[in-house]
């Protein structure tokens, strides 16, 4: 139980996830409500439907997340996570967000909607903390910044302040 208390406060989205099994990009999403499947919302359908058009994969709902490209997966998977936090706690316990290259597979046009409806989310109180290789999108995106170097952390701060050419050329 404590795993799944866990689970309905933070969601993972990985930078690759295998799926072993035949599954549908809707039942992938589905997924994501696992954990609530004690105390189920009254709108599990409806939260499904929600993050698919979200992040722009209806239309992907009964392909098999196997045969699908990898932005498409990568929309879909941030589809599941996002259904996996997509309401409020009763107790008002924090939800946090955590993605590993969420933008990696994506087109352009795909990788600023994702940002977008990242920024989104924390704007509505869900702590966001993406690894993201691309310092434009951190730049434009992210409230605040932590540059990594040989395994450890040079510099942390909004990212104005942070991702400065000097930092940059010098990690």
């Amino acid at each position: 139980m404590i795993i799944e208390a866990l689970a309905q406060r933070r969601a993972l989205m990985p930078h690759e996830s295998a799926v072993a099994f035949d599954f549908t990009a809707q039942e992938i999403v589905a997924l994501g409500r696992f954990p609530h499947r004690w105390t189920p919302s009254r709108n599990e359908d409806a939260i499904i439907e929600a993050a698919m058009a979200l992040t722009d994969v209806s239309a992907l709902a009964p392909r098999v997340l196997n045969t699908l490209s990898g932005g498409e997966k990568s929309r879909v998977q941030m589809a599941r996570a996002q259904a996996q936090l997509w309401e409020a706690r009763p107790d008002g316990s924090a939800r946090r967000l955590l993605l590993d290259e969420p933008t990696a597979a994506l087109d352009l046009a795909h990788r600023h909607a994702a940002m977008r409806l990242l920024r989104d989310w924390a704007g509505q109180g869900v702590g966001v903390i993406a690894v993201l290789h691309d310092l434009n999108l951190a730049r434009r995106y992210a409230d605040d910044v932590v540059v990594l170097c040989g395994g450890g952390a040079v510099h942390q701060g909004s990212s104005a302040q942070v991702l400065q050419p000097a930092l940059i050329e010098r990690v």
